[in-house]
């Protein structure tokens, strides 16, 4: 009986030492509790893709405003190089007036650069925040983080576009 109950001493014995210690698994847990969830990263994602894509349309809204403007000067240049009749050049000059400032033009066109900029770097800060939690332990969730560099990636080409 003894030699038996040696036996299976000897069996638990090599078997607990095989098994993960109470203290690394609490430490694989806090590292896993500091990770972004997947459902984190696309609430940001969702979150921040509105914002950017009415910065970009915003962008192309004041861009075909300008080219507009830019046309009705180019209009304006050549009836008057090829010496327009008075009415031609009173219709012309009525044309200009309605048209936006060059000045008020730059004022927005600058205040929609510091949005967009003050816009960039809330997302930086806000993407980097996310990469910091993201590294602590990255072996331990692989899939996680390749969606977030994914989603980085699509969020510094749409910078890029903007």
């Amino acid at each position: 009986f003894s030699d038996r109950l040696a036996a299976n001493f000897m069996e638990l014995s090599d078997e607990l030492s095989g098994k993960a210690a109470l203290s690394e698994i609490s430490g694989v847990r806090e590292e896993l509790e500091l990770r972004a969830l997947a459902a984190d990263l696309l609430a940001f994602q969702q979150d921040s893709e509105p914002k950017v894509r009415f910065a970009v349309e915003q962008v192309q809204k004041f861009h075909h405003r300008l080219s507009k403007q830019d046309e009705t000067i180019e209009k304006m240049d050549e009836i008057l190089l090829d010496k327009a009749s008075k009415y031609d050049v009173v219709v012309c000059n009525t044309r200009i007036e309605q048209c936006q400032s060059k000045e008020k033009s730059a004022r927005q066109f600058q205040g929609m650069i510091e949005r967009i900029e003050h816009q960039r770097k809330h997302l930086e800060q806000h993407v980097a925040s996310e990469v910091e939690r993201a590294t602590v332990g990255i072996s331990a969730n692989a899939d996680s983080t390749h969606r977030f560099n994914a989603i980085m990636q699509q969020l510094q080409l749409k910078c890029e576009t903007s």
